[in-house]
């Protein structure tokens, strides 16, 4: 009875899953059939935004400002946010942001179909979906790109006023507001071309070279979408790797953190010795340093034996 009792489980869930890829896909032959592939990247692209950025994020902003002690308690800095006022106009420099950037996919697309006469579109808008091993991998590529990117551009242009006087400058928009505890509206805070550089170009370049299909580049704009929000959001009640991006954005943006953890990962960082993990205090959210720890209690143990040696 057991037996077919699992079987029927196993089999009223794999039915379930088909019945709801077979109407995914049909859903999905239905709009690319009926709508240009251009309004489908570019409506497609804002809806994700508005689903995964916005809605986590202005909940995380309302929880902010009616519950601000609690709020504080969650956080890894504790302090006072921006007022309401700042607040909004930072959200609406996000939003300008994004929609700058989805205007930018449209030139993009335009450029691509109409200029330079190509019959078919940037990514591969089929009726044919990608498989999930292809899905999978083309994700991490993306990603892994996009933290080469973003670290080269952030740490070698972004952060280098000697060479790059005008980006840098740009750039310290973003670290406005660096002595209040981080918030998810600061995500998308910066200059437009601050933004075009290190949000929206690598994550959209290594699409667009491997020409992935549209599903593959909404799936990757939707995790870093909610990367955004939920990394940007200051709490530290996260665990793992995304616990460790947190702090590394928070040091990141903190007074003086502006020359340590210059990705989101943080691998490229502790390779390259730029980690900030061990420049604050573990009750500020830095790591232990158990080298120092150990050469503290050794000396603590020299001094001891010292004074009995004197005594």
């Amino acid at each position: 009875m057991g037996y077919f009792g699992l079987s029927n489980i196993i089999s009223s869930n794999y039915v379930a899953s088909s019945l709801n890829v077979l109407f995914f896909y049909l859903t999905w032959t239905t709009l690319i059939m009926s709508l240009p592939p251009l309004h489908i990247e570019l409506v497609g692209s804002f809806a994700i935004r508005v689903i995964f950025y916005w809605i986590p994020t202005l909940l995380f902003t309302a929880f902010d400002n009616i519950m601000p002690q609690l709020s504080s308690d969650l956080r890894i800095r504790h302090g006072t946010l921006p007022s309401g006022r700042d607040q909004f106009w930072i959200g609406i420099n996000g939003l300008t942001n994004q929609l700058i950037a989805t205007a930018i996919q449209g030139l993009i697309q335009f450029a691509y179909a109409k200029l330079l006469m190509y019959k078919t579109p940037v990514f591969d808008i089929g009726t044919t979906l990608p498989m999930p091993w292809t899905l999978l991998t083309e994700v991490l590529l993306i990603f892994t790109v996009r933290e080469i990117l973003m670290y080269t551009l952030h740490r070698f242009v972004l952060h280098n006023p000697r060479r790059w006087r005008t980006l840098s400058r740009l750039h310290s928009i973003h670290h406005r507001h660096s002595k209040s505890p981080m918030f998810a509206l600061r995500a998308q805070y910066a200059h437009p071309i601050d933004y075009f550089l290190l949000q929206f170009l690598p994550i959209y370049l290594p699409a667009y070279f491997r020409r992935v299909h549209l599903l593959t580049f909404f799936l990757a704009l939707a995790i870093y979408s909610l990367e955004s929000a939920l990394i940007y959001s200051g709490y530290d009640v996260f665990w793992g790797l995304l616990g460790g991006t947190v702090r590394r954005i928070d040091r990141h943006h903190s007074p003086g953190g502006e020359k340590m953890d210059f990705g989101i990962w943080g691998i490229i960082d502790w390779v390259t010795g730029t980690a900030g993990g061990r420049s604050r205090p573990e009750k500020e959210g830095g790591a232990i340093d158990v080298n120092k720890e150990v050469s503290r209690e050794v000396e603590k143990e020299k001094s001891k034996w010292k004074n009995k040696l004197k005594q």
